[in-house]
């Protein structure tokens, strides 16, 4: 009875931290504990376990590819508080056992050692106790040692721990870290299939933050089997609070070959964000020759960080790059920019060009805030500066940024409340001119802009008012000969009268519109101040037809609602009216219902006229959404229109016929065959010259977010910008994109657009995956329209990304070919991230 109470109160104290640190014990007395003598070698079992049993790897080939296969395994570790003693600790020796008040105590196994979420095996164990302090100072266990905890294992053939500390030592170790936090198992068994880091080291230190030192390590996030990568280093340290590692002379194996090797390296072991370099990236580009980039993430804060990376072109140099992100209670942000000094391939450029006004120093540099100050006030900032005309053809990573002309810079203050919104503004645009395309036109400065737009509903017993008016003052940087600059105010008072019901609706409104210029820089012969005052009178009508059906067991609406929309607007010739900001409207079937054919204020076009549409529609009644949709209409014009934007309009996009009785005929057409699959279309005819002003086709299927199939084609007549000076100017196009998984590992991304009106191509893309469930790899190809040279030919920037992705690990590639993927691929979610 005595023996089984010494031996309890042992082992309650096994785990018990010390309040003070012990006096240093003798060291022959620990040493001579520590020694195992060959009868204590025969207590331990020789057993042979391979590294898919120590680390709890399970085949299993029905399981998905992306979890290799099989799952990992771990036992209950979580037990009932109450089933344990008073401190939270059980031991269990199955064998014979030599217990003593200090000194050293012997337990033959197997030996199990019990807490919450904490699970201690070993063959044979030695305790040995301080005879001063009364403390536990050294455990030492010997044979199959095993630690577990949620998410965590650590294997050896010897271990030793010690208690003061919290600190201990693993030799010839097997290791597994999930990449995530596992909260306490439930089960008996506990599969899991989500992404788990394995390894084997010499020596596994455990230090008193917790944090394990792998001596002479290897790290992968494969398992067993699949081994296709693994890190071997001198050291690896794994930290538990930042759940983040470092690796020392780190050499990274592919198939055991040594491909890359780097004195320092730090990576996530979750997808936490963590100080330390990202993994170096390559690309190849036409216009900059061989690019390489190492990112290095700094995590300066919860709230904020920044990534800086240098970069290298071959054809360039040394180019530095930085994006700043920031969070905070009431604002958001991002500051970033590069810069490249003396650009060498951009020198050569300007001399075969005669181009002597720009720098060979070049960089951008992008500024973003948006600040919540309350439930009404908030402001947004925008800033853009390039360094040349340039920048964007040379540094561009797709269609739409390599054709950019026009950087906003932009300030503005909102105040919103229950009837207004407020808003001021600054703004104005750098332009750029690059000489290999048509002459691009500047843009005016809002300096400043003041809007203001009251709402008034129920003002009177069926009645609502709204309020808007406007304050511009519009100039540009650069005082331009035969622009006109100056102020306008705008004020447009607003009475609605709407008459609703279940089956239909009426609503008559009567507006004024009433706007004062005060210019300077006038052309001659033209006042400085001019005036507009027009009375808007409009009514819309609309009836409701419904009925239900069934259609396969489920319940449908179809409506068909009849829509008619009067206006009315005097005519007054606004020729001498300079033009800030309007531009006709491209003519589609919501055109039919605004009271103006142009953006701005700057012209109000006269109108007699009556808009007919027909729109019918098919609504599933158990989810609300919209199956079906079908609309066409036409404006019958009672007189001619006269108010134009310039003495002849003829070539402008959006611009349609000025003396017809009818406009062109629009339609839409929408068709949701079922969640994956969504086919729209609409465009505008006219009759009167037997073409078409405008359409749009589109097509996309998406059955999940890595597969996507896209189809679309479009026509704007006189859209084409580029070719805008040079014969036929329509925009007449077509796109495809697919993301498409050939075989569980294999995927494939194909994008194309083709100029169907110059039969030049705009872009091609061209990528394949290879996935697994450790590793995988990305190559993408692109070729992107970039300008016309002085023939009209097209030009193209050319460029190759690599990308390879070691999950778990980081991947050998940023973000370089998304921009390109989502431009081609509309609707497509790229998972290529660690």
């Amino acid at each position: 009875m005595f023996k089984k109470i010494l031996f309890s109160c042992l082992l309650l104290s096994l785990f018990v931290s010390a309040h003070a640190i012990p006096s240093r014990p003798n060291v022959t007395e620990i040493e001579q504990c520590g020694l195992v003598t060959d009868a204590e070698k025969r207590a331990i079992p020789k057993i042979q376990l391979t590294t898919s049993q120590i680390i709890g790897w399970v085949d299993s080939p029905s399981a998905p590819t992306s979890s290799c296969h099989g799952h990992y395994e771990e036992p209950l570790l979580s037990i009932d508080e109450k089933e344990l003693p008073q401190n939270g600790t059980r031991i269990q020796a199955s064998g014979q056992t030599s217990l003593y008040a200090s000194g050293c105590s012997t337990f033959e196994g197997p030996v199990v050692i019990q807490q919450p979420n904490k699970l201690l095996t070993a063959d044979f164990a030695k305790v040995f106790r301080d005879a001063k302090t009364q403390k536990i100072t050294q455990i030492m266990l010997y044979g199959h040692v095993t630690l577990r905890e949620p998410g965590k294992l650590l294997y050896g053939d010897k271990a030793t721990l010690y208690p003061t500390t919290k600190t201990g030592i693993i030799e010839k170790t097997t290791y597994r870290i999930a990449m995530s936090d596992l909260s306490p198992p439930q089960e008996q068994i506990v599969s899991l299939y989500g992404m788990n880091a394995w390894g084997e080291a010499k020596t596994a230190k455990q230090d008193k933050e917790g944090d394990y030192h792998f001596e002479q390590g290897t790290y992968s996030t494969c398992p067993p089997g699949h081994n296709d990568w693994r890190i071997a280093a001198s050291k690896v340290v794994i930290h538990k609070k930042t759940r983040r590692g470092e690796a020392y002379h780190m050499k990274l194996r592919v198939k055991d070959i040594p491909v890359f090797y780097f004195p320092y390296f730090n990576f996530p072991i979750d997808d936490r964000r963590q100080t330390g370099f990202l993994v170096p990236y390559y690309k190849q580009s036409s216009r900059s020759g061989t690019i390489l980039g190492a990112p290095f993430y700094w995590n300066l804060a919860p709230n904020y960080d920044l990534t800086l990376t240098p970069e290298w072109y071959s054809k360039r140099g040394f180019m530095m790059n930085g994006d700043f992100r920031y969070l905070t209670k009431n604002s958001s942000g991002r500051i970033s920019g590069n810069f490249l000094p003396a650009d060498q391939a951009y020198k050569t450029f300007k001399q075969n060009n005669n181009i002597v006004n720009h720098s060979i120093n070049r960089g951008l540099l992008h500024v973003d805030n948006t600040t919540q100050f309350n439930s009404h006030w908030s402001s947004n900032f925008i800033f853009n500066r390039a360094s040349d005309d340039y920048y964007f053809e040379d540094f561009g990573e797709s269609l739409a940024t390599n054709t950019q002309t026009q950087l906003v810079r932009e300030a503005n203050l909102k105040y919103t409340d229950t009837h207004w919104d407020v808003l001021s503004r600054v703004q104005s645009f750098q332009t750029l001119h690059p000489i290999d395309i048509p002459p691009v036109n500047g843009v005016y400065e809002r300096l400043p802009q003041l809007l203001a737009v009251g709402r008034y509903p129920q003002i009177l017993p069926g009645t609502n008012f709204t309020f808007s008016s406007e304050y511009d003052y519009f100039g540009w940087s650069n005082q331009q000969v035969g622009n006109p600059v100056g102020n306008r105010i705008n004020l447009s008072p607003s009475f609605d009268f709407p008459f609703e019901r279940s089956w239909g609706y009426f609503t008559p409104q009567a507006q004024l519109s009433s706007t004062q210029y005060y210019l300077n820089n006038q052309p001659t012969g033209f006042s400085d101040n001019l005036q507009r005052h027009l009375p808007i009178l409009s009514a819309g009508a609309g009836l409701y037809f419904d009925r239900h059906f069934s259609w396969f067991d489920r319940a449908y609406q179809h409506t068909l609602e009849p829509k008619l929309y009067y206006l009315y607007v005097p005519f007054q010739n606004q020729s001498a009216f300079p033009n800030f900001d309007s531009t006709y409207y491209i003519f589609t079937f919501d055109q039919l219902f605004r009271n103006n054919r142009f953006t701005g204020n700057d012209r109000l076009g006269d109108a007699n006229q009556m808009s007919l549409a027909l729109l019918s529609r098919v609504i599933d009644e158990t989810t609300g959404a919209e199956k079906f949709r079908i609309g066409i209409g036409q404006i019958m014009y009672f007189q001619n229109r006269r108010v134009t934007l310039t003495p002849n309009d003829q070539g402008l996009i959006g611009f349609t016929p000025r003396n017809t009785a009818t406009s062109p005929l629009v339609g839409q057409i929408g068709y949701m065959l079922s969640p994956e699959w969504y086919a729209n279309a609409d465009g505008a005819w006219d009759f009167q010259k037997n073409r078409a002003e405008n359409s749009q086709i589109s097509l996309h299927f998406s059955p999940e977010k890595t597969r996507v199939f896209h189809l679309s084609y479009s026509f704007l007549r006189n859209g084409d910008t580029p070719f805008m000076t040079t014969g036929n100017t329509n925009l007449h196009q077509i796109h495809v994109g697919l993301a498409h998984r050939l075989t569980p590992q294999w995927n494939m991304l194909l994008g194309a657009g083709y100029n169907i009106s110059h039969n030049h191509p705009l872009n091609y893309l061209f990528g394949v995956e290879y996935d697994t469930c450790c590793w995988a790899v990305r190559t993408v190809v692109t070729r992107t329209f970039d300008r016309l040279n002085a023939s009209s030919q097209p030009q193209y920037e050319n460029r190759i990304v690599l990308q390879i992705l070691l999950k778990g690990f980081g991947t050998l590639a940023t973000q370089d070919s998304t921009g390109a993927i989502r431009e081609s691929i509309p609707g497509y979610q790229d998972s290529f991230k660690g």
